[in-house]
């Protein structure tokens, strides 16, 4: 048997397309056999409208570009758009969180530097308060008729003032018996000389350190003076006199017992203004190692920190009476207790433990040097001599006077030192307030941003993939079909063809089937 034959396998595109048009003109023919002539007419105006038709074929294809262009320049607005949102609302996140860290830091540290001096009051007033207690051990005994003032020793004085170093950082503490006439001066050596022996022992007693030690034999038994370097010589006068005599810690040299301090400028202002005995005086930071000899013993770690002269008067007497039926002993100044104050245990225990940076200027009176301190929590270092804050914050400085023990009414007419001190925050302080939120937030948006980017180029892609194919395609079937037909027919055949490729010529198509 032989089978049908059918179209051979490698018929060109080309060939049916042209098989397609002739049978659709030869259906054409059919239905219109006596028109011949108008169809020659209508082909002479086919053939003037070719150019037309042409132009009309090049208008569309810049048509179909000019779109492809536009939802081109669409695309890039649209990117450009997710990436300037992204940008700005990273930036945005950051410095709007920054601002909020900048406000937290600036509203605490207005905080801070006002409880940096109350704190610094209070640490005075609670050294002021163990001094005090301290003093007024003496007049105890004058009023308990053990002894007469100034002329007193205070039994187990070296357990009492060994509390009082603890609690205030004291580096010495001396009882002066404060003297004006040269016979007053002479008792007292006398007096000394009597009773040294005993207090130094017990005092002793008190330091396993100095065990096996014996207090020094060489202490000079009347009151004595510097009279240049290390030369002394017995006070000639005149007064006033203030003989060291009780001393903490207890003296391994004879440097210190029976020195007339009053000989010492820094102490005989201090002295002078202190002869009321609601006044006490904080002197400016001095070299307190040339004052109290070998024994001035700062604590560990505070050998280079600056010390001031603190001098509390002691009473004649606590209770109600007279002295020579003058002025009432309990206001007239027997004596002075001395001490050498490091200006670290001023600033401790004032701020929180996570509170640390903020920075101490001490600018005090008579010229002295200025110092600078780092208060760190709860506790405070010394940082060296001069102005040494952190010049950026110069804007933040906070400053107010001290006047050490008392306020400033009670030194009225006096010539006393005033400490100004300055408060600045610092980088440290700073950077408790700086975390990593600022980034994140920046950087969690931008990683948004990003995803989101990466998907619209993703999608814009496939996008501009679809339209090229496409266009490509169209651009390529036009350029067949018109090499093969005139304009007309080209444009009739892509028309159907699309009517087809869309479902809306049905009718047409079953009825040029049948």
């Amino acid at each position: 048997m032989i089978a049908a034959s059918g179209p051979p396998a490698n018929v060109t595109a080309l060939q049916m397309v042209r098989n397609q048009a002739h049978s659709q003109f030869q259906d054409e023919d059919d239905e219109h056999p006596d028109d011949s002539s108008a169809s020659e007419d209508e082909d002479e105006e086919a053939e003037e409208n070719n150019g037309a038709e042409k132009k009309g074929d090049v208008h569309d294809t810049f048509v179909a570009k000019e779109a492809a262009r536009m939802a081109n320049c669409a695309g890039y607005c649209v990117l450009l758009s997710l990436i300037a949102v992204g940008v700005s609302l990273a930036v945005i996140a950051y410095f709007f969180v920054s601002g909020q860290e900048d406000d937290d830091f600036k509203q605490e540290y207005d905080v801070v530097k006002v409880e940096v001096f109350d704190g610094i009051e209070r640490n005075t007033a609670a050294t002021y308060q163990q001094l005090q207690t301290l003093a007024h051990l003496f007049p105890s005994r004058s009023d308990a008729n053990i002894e007469n003032s100034p002329l007193v020793t205070v039994v187990d004085y070296e357990s009492f003032a060994m509390s009082t170093r603890s609690v205030t950082q004291a580096a010495c503490l001396v009882y002066s018996p404060w003297m004006l006439t040269d016979a007053e001066r002479d008792i007292f050596g006398m007096y000394s000389q009597e009773h040294l022996g005993s207090w130094l022992t017990q005092s002793y007693a008190m330091h396993p350190e100095l065990a096996g030690q014996t207090p020094p034999t060489d202490i000079r038994p009347y009151v004595w003076h510097y009279i240049e370097d290390k030369l002394v010589e017995k006070d000639p006068g005149p007064g006033p006199y203030a003989a060291a005599y009780q001393v903490s810690p207890p003296p391994t040299q004879a440097d210190l017992i029976n020195f007339n301090m009053a000989s010492a400028g820094i102490y005989l202002q201090a002295a002078n203004n202190s002869m009321s005995t609601d006044i006490a005086i904080l002197s400016e930071p001095a070299e307190m190692a040339a004052l109290f000899g070998s024994s001035f013993m700062p604590a560990e770690g505070q050998e280079e920190v600056p010390h001031s002269l603190a001098v509390v008067p002691v009473p004649a007497s606590l209770s109600p009476g007279t002295v020579n039926g003058d002025a009432p002993a309990s206001e007239t100044v027997s004596g002075h207790l001395s001490a050498a104050i490091p200006w670290t245990s001023l600033l401790t225990n004032i701020l929180q433990e996570h509170q640390t940076g903020i920075t101490v200027v001490v600018d005090s009176c008579n010229g002295a040097e200025v110092h600078t301190y780092r208060i760190n929590g709860k506790d405070a270092d010394y940082i060296g001599a001069g102005d040494l804050h952190d010049g950026d914050y110069d804007p933040m400085g906070y400053s107010n006077y001290f006047y050490g023990f008392v306020d400033r009414t009670a030194l009225e007419g006096l010539f006393y030192c005033k400490h100004e001190i300055i408060v600045y925050p610092s980088n440290e302080y700073e950077d408790h307030f700086v975390s990593v939120a600022a980034n994140t937030y920046a950087v969690t948006i931008a990683a948004v941003a990003f995803f989101a980017i990466i998907l619209f180029l993703g999608y814009d892609m496939i996008v501009r993939r679809q339209q090229s194919l496409v266009l490509g395609e169209a651009e390529r079937s036009q350029a067949i079909v018109a090499s093969l037909f005139p304009g007309k027919v080209a444009r009739k055949l892509f028309m159907d063809t699309s009517r087809h490729s869309s479902g809306l010529d049905i009718s047409t198509h079953s009825t040029h089937s049948n």
